[in-house]
């Protein structure tokens, strides 16, 4: 065993060592505070951190030509603690408030018709069931063509931009209405279902750089990059929302050019 065939599981180990230590930060927020970070952005960081080690521990593998189907694994497993079963923590501290921030404008549901059903928290459970089950169905898919379900770390880093918004943005819309329990416990069972669905989505993935078959790929990076210059991390839900409806462009136009 040389050194050189584990430095692509060394990275993937890297992904789960910042998923792990903002479990940590989520359990004890002084340990962020002790280095001069907010906790929201000290996970923030981390997650980033652990997508970029995601994205790149394959494209290292393949170059070094040491893949193997223990690294598969591996990063299956790295990717339920990071983008699996952090953000199921992320969002119930979201609906609880642990750090004493208020998540909508006077810290309560403005109508008196909508009271705080504390089990609606627990839908937050969902998230980490919803990524072993998705890891797992990749890991034995042969469909590699595009993605099919919301990819798990894609939903890791919506959840964990959520919390990052829910503590550090300014109120107004967002804080009233999309972290109202009943709009967040519904988000977090409708990405749990796309996770584990059959729904084809956009892949990240270029085969060439030519521009007409990546022409949706392109458009969601310029439509990405023009969104977060401007909204900064807020832009994280409306990106999101682009992704699905590119995805459903693209995949009409593979059909149509296909018959």
């Amino acid at each position: 065993m040389s050194f050189i065939s584990q430095v692509p599981n060394l990275i993937t180990l890297g992904n789960l060592l910042c998923g792990v230590i903002a479990i940590m930060v989520c359990l004890v927020p002084s340990l962020s505070y002790g280095v001069g970070y907010h906790p929201a952005d000290a996970i923030l960081w981390l997650v980033g951190i652990a997508f970029f080690f995601d994205f790149i521990d394959g494209a290292v593998a393949r170059a070094l030509k040491v893949t193997s189907p223990m690294g598969t694994q591996l990063d299956s497993l790295s990717d339920m603690v990071t983008f699996g079963v952090l953000p199921g923590i992320l969002t119930f501290l979201i609906f609880n408030s642990i750090f004493d921030i208020p998540i909508n404008v006077d810290g309560e549901p403005n109508s008196p018709f909508f009271k705080w059903p504390e089990v609606l928290a627990f839908t937050s459970l969902l998230l980490p069931l919803a990524s072993a089950y998705r890891l797992a169905k990749f890991n034995v898919d042969t469909r590699k063509d595009v993605f099919y379900g919301v990819p798990t770390p894609v939903t890791g880093i919506f959840f964990t931009c959520l919390f990052w918004i829910s503590l550090r943005a300014e109120g107004g819309f967002l804080v009233q209405y999309i972290f109202h329990p009943y709009a967040l416990s519904g988000t977090i069972i409708l990405l749990a279902l796309l996770m584990v669905s059959d729904f084809p989505l956009l892949s990240f993935k270029f085969k060439s750089f030519a521009l007409r078959p990546n022409i949706s790929r392109y458009l969601l990076l310029g439509i990405s990059l023009i969104l977060l210059i401007v909204w900064s991390i807020k832009a994280v839900p409306v990106i999101m929302v682009t992704y699905f409806l590119l995805s459903i462009v693209d995949r009409q136009l593979i059909n149509r050019t296909s018959r």
